[in-house]
């Protein structure tokens, strides 16, 4: 009896630990999503307010152009929706990861992670190339921490691009004997044949890469029967391929 209260206070301690560090996981995403998101709205917000001082000098003029006045206007209304959509996925990401999982489309996820990088990784002269296939079958996981993997693998490939001229990341996905594939690559400086087997340990520090993110993408990916591999050489790239299950149907 007193064997079993121990394995049942130990069984507890390793969930309210596995709880934290999904917190931990959850807020180290946030903080790298609101940093792309500052760096995307900047761009936007400077030509809303480029867009309000020139219909202010129009105003001021001799003359007013209605219909340039009203283009102008309509310019700035389509670029503060593109921001509030930002700020609300930041928001969404906000959100805990749910206990339950649910059929999560793998495309989907790959393109939002995406939208708070675009500009800055533009603004980096880093292309993004997405091959991403059609009706590509769900997998059961949960949305919010499946993008977090994207978002680390991303900001994990911007490091890895600083010192290269030709800055690439190739995206894709495939359904594969019953799994569905996600392959990311880049095309940065690789990583040594020594430290690819220690990439995903915790505090792992490399020049161009770190442990905490790649700990976290490893972690999410078994949490859900997945599979990550990496492939690299150094001077030409690194290679991570990701499957997951695909999702049963629902009855």
């Amino acid at each position: 009896v007193n064997r079993y209260r121990r394995l049942t206070e130990l069984k507890k301690a390793v969930a309210q630990q596995e709880v934290k560090m999904l917190g931990y996981q959850h807020l180290a995403t946030i903080g790298l999503m609101a940093s792309g998101l500052a760096d995307e709205i900047q761009s936007p917000a400077q030509k809303i307010i480029d867009t309000v001082k020139d219909c202010i000098d129009s105003i001021r003029g001799p003359s007013v152009d209605s219909q340039q006045m009203a283009t102008d206007l309509n310019e700035m209304v389509t670029t503060a929706q593109q921001m509030a959509k930002m700020i609300s996925h930041l928001r969404q990401i906000e959100n805990e990861p749910k206990s339950e999982t649910e059929h999560v489309d793998v495309n989907r996820v790959i393109v939002e992670a995406l939208m708070a990088f675009q500009q800055p990784l533009k603004s980096r002269g880093v292309t993004i190339n997405q091959n991403l296939v059609e009706n590509l079958p769900p997998i059961q996981a949960d949305q919010i921490q499946l993008e977090q993997v994207i978002i680390h693998l991303i900001t994990n490939a911007r490091d890895a691009l600083e010192t290269r001229d030709d800055k690439q990341i190739m995206i894709a996905t495939q359904a594969q004997n019953g799994l569905a594939v996600i392959r990311f690559e880049d095309n940065g400086t690789g990583i040594a044949p020594e430290n690819v087997e220690h990439i995903f340990e915790a505090g792992f520090t490399s020049k161009q890469r770190t442990g905490l993110g790649l700990t976290i993408v490893q972690d999410i990916v078994n949490r859900y029967q997945g599979t990550i591999e990496v492939e690299s050489t150094i001077n030409e790239g690194t290679t991570f391929i990701i499957t997951f299950p695909i999702a049963e149907e629902k009855t």
